[in-house]
């Protein structure tokens, strides 16, 4: 089977996590609008409907949040409301359930703008 560069990449992510234990994976890009959000929203979908475990996304991007909007879930309360005291942490993390994944197997973290 042929696979292209995104597939092969996901299946490298999915054997380091197997294999060696793998916990945290990080995400970052120099500039805006090079795809890291589309990037990590399907790389955290994949593992949870692969793995059947729970996968934890956090949106830490305080200037352009992205990620509430690829699960479609509201931006509030978020990552600030929590650092901030305003909101508990429980409230902030949503569940986000994949085709073909069991129960609460991704949770999505999204992040407000601080004011």
């Amino acid at each position: 089977e042929k696979k292209g560069l995104p597939a092969k990449a996901l299946d490298q992510i999915y054997l380091l996590q197997k294999d060696k234990g793998i916990k945290s994976i990080l995400f970052v890009s120099a500039s805006r609008k090079e795809g890291v959000s589309t990037i990590a929203a399907n790389t955290a979908k994949n593992l949870a409907e692969k793995t059947q475990e729970k996968v934890l996304i956090i949106d830490a991007n305080f200037r352009f949040p992205r990620l509430h909007k690829a699960f479609k879930q509201p931006i509030e309360p978020g990552l600030s409301n929590a650092l901030e005291g305003k909101a508990p942490i429980e409230n902030c993390i949503k569940p986000i359930l994949p085709k073909n994944s069991k129960k609460d197997s991704c949770l999505l973290y999204t992040s407000p703008s601080p004011r």
